[in-house]
């Protein structure tokens, strides 16, 4: 298809920073990869964001500069917008009043499912995770879109059960988690020597200190991804975000550390029956004993990880593309 026009364009407006994690903007350039041939991206970011390879504006929000990129879009003939605004930085009256603009402007308009809390209709909502999961209700008559490929690119290799662990990955995301790290190594160093362990870092605090401990069972990969290696990989330790999911939709068992009340509230409900369990960073230690001591658990994580991420719409790349102009 590389010789074909690029006829759909779509505008992504999305954040991170160290607190909300990269959890948003890696969803959208994995969905921005996977329409790589047949659509034209540009973010809209509130950061400069290194080695992106999409062209990408700084933009933080002020409502007074939404009529120049409503220029700057008319005038480039993008007719999609993807909102991925996460509600832990903005205030939920400003990010009703940036999607009311573009909405009032004609553009058709897709939103991750976080912004489905706001009193309004959106034309759809898109999540990764089967709409069960949290019980939503739909008020508004939104129409969603539903499906892992939303959220995490390709892969070509499987995870395989072993009854025995002899390699966890660590990928705790972007945010600041140097006191996580700690005691996962102090728990390894006195009760698993034997495991190998694999850090996918992003955070440089975390790589220095990681640098420093200098064991031979400590793997380092920076700005890598867990699901590069997953064929090789017994257990996932992981923050409460997204990256459970894609965990559990390869099948993988999962570690899920809370880093606050907000994700713990999220994921209680639904601890177990997904592929992965939950801990607060108090617990850790106590969890992490019970999935690599117990077998059975971890099997039964695996099955309940298979049965419940059946019900994803297979088509969903398909219908992505079709509801765009």
């Amino acid at each position: 298809m590389g010789g074909h026009i690029l006829k759909k364009k779509i505008a992504i407006f999305v954040n991170y920073n160290h607190k909300i994690g990269l959890g948003h903007i890696y969803r959208c350039i994995n969905l921005a990869d996977v329409f790589y041939n047949k659509i034209k991206f540009i973010f809209f970011i509130n950061a400069k964001f290194p080695k992106l390879k999409y062209p990408s504006y700084i933009f933080n929000n002020q409502i007074g500069k939404l009529a120049k990129i409503n220029n700057f879009l008319k005038n480039n003939k993008y007719k999609n917008i993807l909102f991925d605004i996460d509600n832990n930085t903005n205030s939920k009256k400003k990010i009703f009043e940036i999607y009311n603009f573009f909405i009032k402007k004609n553009y058709n308009t897709v939103c991750w499912d976080n912004l489905s809390n706001l009193k309004c209709k959106f034309p759809y909502i898109y999540m990764p995770y089967p709409k069960k999961i949290f019980n939503i209700k739909n008020n508004y008559k939104n129409k969603y879109l539903i499906g892992t490929k939303y959220f995490f690119k390709k892969i070509n290799k499987k995870f395989i059960f072993k009854k025995k662990i002899s390699t966890v990955a660590v990928q705790l995301g972007g945010t600041n988690n140097l006191e996580i790290l700690k005691k996962l190594n102090n728990y390894f160093r006195k009760n698993n020597q034997d495991i190998k362990i694999k850090f996918f870092i992003k955070n440089t605090i975390e790589l220095k200190y990681l640098n420093s401990l200098k064991y031979k069972n400590i793997q380092i990969y920076k700005n890598s991804n867990f699901l590069d290696y997953i064929d090789s990989i017994d257990l996932l330790i992981t923050s409460g975000g997204m990256t459970k999911y894609e965990a559990s939709s390869l099948k993988l068992p999962s570690l899920a550390i809370c880093l606050n009340k907000m994700q713990f509230n999220l994921n209680k409900n639904i601890n177990y029956k997904y592929g992965f369990l939950i801990c607060k960073i108090s617990n850790i230690e106590q969890k992490l004993k019970i999935l690599l001591n117990e077998k059975n658990i971890r099997s039964q994580l695996h099955k309940n990880a298979i049965k419940n991420f059946k019900s994803f719409n297979k088509d969903s790349i398909k219908k992505f593309y079709s509801i765009l102009k």
